[in-house]
């Protein structure tokens, strides 16, 4: 699979009056046409790809980190790419093959990769505090402070959990953390 970083991209209204923003290549050669800068295979060249847009949310100034990796690896390409003989082609099928573009457009919604930015942060704190095994990290990944309860209010529950049935079978604390993880994300 080959990726483009172009040269220039801008943020615009969506079309549909939501008030969110998408972001795409932005044409500014002789055509109209986005000029890319590099292509590469995102699987191949860069194997910190994840960790990086992971990262993203944890620096001073997030934004300028978005859009720098935006600069670095280009768009994430949520917008499908298509042309009308593609549509032709895939008439009636439930499951057409879909092509993502690179250049971005009306889906590549800010405001969703944000979300899928925090989204991979959750993950990767959450597998780093499994890894090592800390118990402080595990529970503060598992029981964050927002929410209709407190993080103390589900940590004392889950602990009852765990003193009524786990610890009888001889697992710790961290054990019984790693895997009930799987059942409350």
């Amino acid at each position: 699979m080959r990726w483009h970083v172009y040269k220039d991209y801008e943020i615009l209204p969506a079309t549909d009056g939501s008030g969110w923003h998408y972001i795409q290549a932005v044409g500014r050669n002789d055509e109209g046409l986005p000029e890319y800068v590099r292509t590469y295979d995102p699987l191949v060249d860069t194997p910190y790809l994840f960790l990086e847009f992971a990262r993203i949310v944890e620096r001073k100034e997030p934004f300028q980190a978005l859009l720098g990796w935006f600069e670095k690896y280009g768009l994430p390409g949520i917008t499908e790419y298509s042309t009308g003989e593609d549509r032709e082609r895939w008439r009636g099928l439930d499951f057409p093959q879909r092509v993502h573009d690179d250049r971005g457009g009306p889906q590549d919604r800010i405001e969703v990769i944000w979300e899928l930015a925090y989204e991979a942060n959750e993950s990767l704190v959450l597998y780093e505090a499994a890894l090592s095994r800390d118990e402080e990290k595990l529970e503060r990944a598992l029981f964050p402070e927002e929410g209709p309860r407190s993080a103390e209010e589900r940590r004392q529950e889950e602990k009852e959990v765990y003193m009524e049935g786990a610890r009888a079978v001889g697992m710790d604390w961290v054990d019984y953390l790693e895997l009930a993880r799987i059942g409350m994300q």
